[in-house]
């Protein structure tokens, strides 16, 4: 009976020692966990200082010649004014605080324009902040070359017709380009064709602008001339030249029809009126010259 009592105390200790592997220790693992949830919630990060804002966060280039803004932010209490230099650009930036207190700057005031000189090369250029003569933060400025110009209408017209219609050989046209991406400071630039009787110069806001005029956004090019009046039927190329001398666009000149000639009227009237004036003119004088010699005798 001994022996049979020691032989199940035994199998239940061998089971006992089997089994308890497999039991999860939940107490333990919560345990664990408690520090883990703890640190898992985060406090709001510290200010890292004065930072400037600019296009894109000052990931996106900026081109020659372009203008964009400047902002200056987590500035300390009770500072006034920040300026911005850098050699890219034409002169220096003033910020001032958006409201009394405010430790950003107000982008929207004038003086927050920044302007890239166009002589500058591409490359990227420190922009550096400083409040009466102390550094207060730095960043960097990626410049870009000029982008390419965006033509838009280009041709000849007249008062008659609309851009791109066919035109009479001899007859005088308005000559138009639209460049929605012009480079600054070009005003004038040269229109060439084999169809005209000379080079014409063409002239930012010119004094054939305001017919052109419509909503697309583009900056207008125009000027007048006259088309030779022996050309045959067809079309003829039409050259401008921009962007000092980096691009050229092309199009085509329609002619048709008859050549436009010279009124006749001109020479049934004009020439008699001339010389009626120019007899006029010898009589008058011969006169003058008569009461002259007259007072003199």
């Amino acid at each position: 009976m001994v022996h049979r009592f020691h032989r199940i105390a035994g199998i239940a200790v061998l089971t006992a020692v089997a089994v308890l592997p497999l039991v999860d220790p939940v107490p333990a693992v919560a345990a664990e966990a408690g520090p883990v949830a703890r640190t898992a919630v985060a406090g709001p990060s510290p200010s890292s200082g004065p930072r400037l804002m600019f296009r894109g966060d000052g990931q996106q280039p900026v081109e020659q010649g372009d203008e964009f803004r400047i902002t200056v932010l987590d500035m300390p209490a009770g500072w006034d004014e920040v300026s911005v230099t850098s050699p890219a650009l034409v002169e220096p930036v003033r910020l001032v605080p958006r409201a009394e207190g405010a430790t950003d700057s107000d982008p929207d005031r004038y003086q927050a324009g920044a302007t890239v000189r166009m002589d500058v090369d591409p490359g990227t250029y420190s922009l550096v902040a400083t409040s009466h003569g102390r550094v207060v933060t730095s960043a960097e400025l990626k410049v870009s070359p000029y982008g390419p110009a965006r033509i838009g209408r280009f041709g000849v017209w007249q008062e008659e017709t609309v851009l791109g219609d066919p035109v009479r050989p001899g007859s005088r046209v308005n000559v138009l380009l639209g460049d929605a991406h012009p480079l600054p400071g070009e005003d004038v630039l040269v229109a060439k064709s084999p169809a005209f009787k000379r080079d014409v110069k063409i002239r930012r806001d010119g004094p054939e602008d305001p017919a052109c005029k419509c909503d697309d956004g583009s900056i207008l090019f125009t000027g007048h001339t006259t088309l030779r009046d022996d050309l045959p039927v067809g079309t003829y190329p039409l050259t401008v030249t921009s962007h000092n001398g980096r691009e050229t666009h092309t199009t085509r000149i329609s002619v048709a029809g008859e050549p436009v000639t010279p009124s006749r009227s001109w020479a049934l009237w004009g020439v008699p009126a001339v010389l009626a004036v120019l007899c006029g003119a010898g009589i008058v004088l011969r006169l003058r010259l008569r009461r002259k010699n007259t007072g003199t005798a």
